[in-house]
């Protein structure tokens, strides 16, 4: 039930839930385990959205994944993976008890090395054109219900650790138990019809709780489920808002904590300013961009 331009990213229906938005933020994430050297993320993001009045909303947004890693045990894994995507999306409120949203993105992927998933070695390069759609319905003055799908067409592109992209549905309720304190609870399906043992399931509980009307503080915790395997994920964060005027700026930072041993810290740049649903921008409980499945150790074969 995220809202504002980062919606592009988990539910573009949340295009019409916040004010008038640009943001920007960098994330870093490594891996932090003894089979591992040199490997890391790093996903610089843009995102706005533009209120037009009478329920409309657009929004645009770009990010780049960039990837590298060598693995230093039995695996003879070395790759470069680079990965950008543009989303545009329009969202439409109905009232205020249902918000409509949609996306098209287009997902171009480039790597170069070798590794389990991209065989013969050598650089290779794809693109698709993907779509997300997604709903938010009020059930309540403060309780809201979210739900998107992303990745419909489940594109044929290269992927960090997987052949290609899965079919992510999310699922969110959010509500404000008091003045300055909200809770959101989500489910999330990764589903790669491909082979069972890439499957997975999150769940996660977050907080979001205003101490002021300048400074936020939030957080969450959940678990993973892939096969047969199980792993926590964690995450705090606060938001500090600058008035000026009619608009405000807000810088934020996160750090979580993803699958056993990865860690991720990301800074937040936001400028706000018309009229809107404003809703607490929260613990971002579902991560598609850069929550991805841990390397398998060894050689995966796939039917396709």
């Amino acid at each position: 039930t995220v809202s504002g331009g980062q919606s592009l990213w988990y539910n573009p229906a949340g295009l019409t839930e916040g004010r008038s938005e640009i943001a920007m933020s960098l994330s870093i994430a490594k891996f932090y385990d003894v089979d591992f050297s040199d490997i890391g993320f790093y996903i610089p993001e843009f995102s706005s959205c533009l209120n037009l009045g009478k329920g409309n909303a657009v929004g645009v947004g770009y990010t780049q994944g960039s990837y590298t890693g060598t693995v230093i045990k039995d695996m003879g894994f070395d790759s470069n993976v680079l990965m950008r995507q543009i989303a545009v999306g329009y969202s439409h409120s109905l009232g205020n008890w249902l918000s409509l949203g949609v996306n098209v993105r287009p997902y171009w992927a480039k790597k170069s090395g070798a590794d389990w998933y991209f065989e013969p070695e050598g650089s290779k390069t794809k693109s698709s054109l993907m779509f997300d759609s997604g709903f938010i319905y009020s059930l309540t003055e403060t309780a809201k219900l979210g739900f998107s799908v992303f990745n419909l067409t489940r594109p044929d592109v290269v992927h960090m650790f997987a052949p290609r992209l899965p079919t992510v549905w999310n699922i969110g309720l959010s509500n404000k138990i008091w003045d300055r304190l909200t809770y959101e609870m989500v489910y999330a399906i990764s589903d790669y019809k491909i082979k069972e043992s890439l499957d997975s399931s999150q769940a996660t509980l977050g907080l979001d709780w205003s101490l002021f009307d300048w400074l936020s503080i939030y957080g969450g915790a959940g678990q993973i489920v892939e096969s047969s395997d199980r792993s926590w994920l964690g995450s705090i964060g606060t938001e500090v808002k600058i008035p000026l005027g009619d608009s405000e700026l807000a810088i934020g930072y996160d750090f979580n904590y993803l699958q056993e041993s990865v860690w991720t810290h990301t800074v937040n740049l936001f400028y706000r300013w018309g009229e809107g649903n404003a809703a607490p921008q929260g613990f971002k409980t579902s991560q598609p961009r850069y929550r991805q499945q841990k390397p398998r150790k060894t050689k995966q074969e796939y039917d396709w």
